[in-house]
């Protein structure tokens, strides 16, 4: 529709001028060159927009994705209580498991507190860097938390979605995780132990439990 107006044109242009064959050959050739010409600029505008367009919907990748599942039902004052804290130490004994003492966990197992593990699932998913510390009397203790912890997910080899291995220490004496505990230097260290939670409040930022099961609470309403 365009060439033809723009032929149409020309050639009452050019029958008024008088102009001969060859003039006229000439005319009609600058008009195509001019034609083709803007068409070709116009379609590749249109690619390149096609080409933007398509950049537009790029899938997220897969850290992304896992990021955004957990943002759903996450609980807000939990992530405002740490949106200042890049690393914490977490005690397993009596947060993490209902059994409090090395020789509980050798003798009865460890029995997961599911209020917790989804609050160290929350940790992890905000990008902190999060230690497990754990107090056993021997390899049997080691083996029966080490096994509940790759149960519920916590601890894995999966990155930015579980705690590696080498972040889960094990210990054998109260003494032993304030060392770590300080060596670490977290910005939260979280017990159920008041003594130790009172060695650490001189040096550290501690919440400490009043009950297994009382985690999220304690994070959001009260810090030593």
């Amino acid at each position: 529709m365009v060439f033809s107006r723009l032929l149409s044109f020309v050639l009452r242009l050019l029958s008024r001028l008088s102009l001969s064959g060859g003039v006229l050959g000439l005319a009609l050739g600058a008009a195509l060159y001019a034609y083709y010409k803007q068409k070709k600029r116009l379609h590749e505008d249109g690619g390149a927009r096609t080409a933007s367009d398509r950049v537009g919907v790029e899938p997220a990748s897969p850290e992304q994705a896992f990021q955004d599942l957990h943002r759903v039902g996450r609980d807000s004052s939990l992530e405002l209580r740490l949106s200042r804290v890049s690393s914490i130490v977490v005690s397993v004994g009596g947060v993490l498991v209902h059994e409090r003492t090395p020789e509980e966990l050798s003798t009865q197992g460890a029995s997961l507190v599911d209020s917790a593990v989804e609050v160290v699932k929350e940790m992890i998913g905000l990008k902190k860097d999060v230690f497990l510390v754990c107090e056993v009397e021997d390899d049997i203790g080691q083996a029966v938390v080490s096994d509940a912890l790759e149960h519920a997910g916590i601890v894995g080899e999966t990155a930015h979605t579980q705690v590696p291995f080498h972040r889960v220490i094990f210990c054998n004496s109260a003494a032993s995780k304030v060392s770590i505990a300080r060596q670490i230097e977290p910005s939260i260290y979280i017990d159920i132990d008041g003594e130790i939670c009172k060695e650490l409040c001189r040096f550290l930022s501690v919440t400490c439990l009043s009950e297994a099961g009382s985690l999220r609470q304690s994070l959001t309403s009260r810090k030593c």
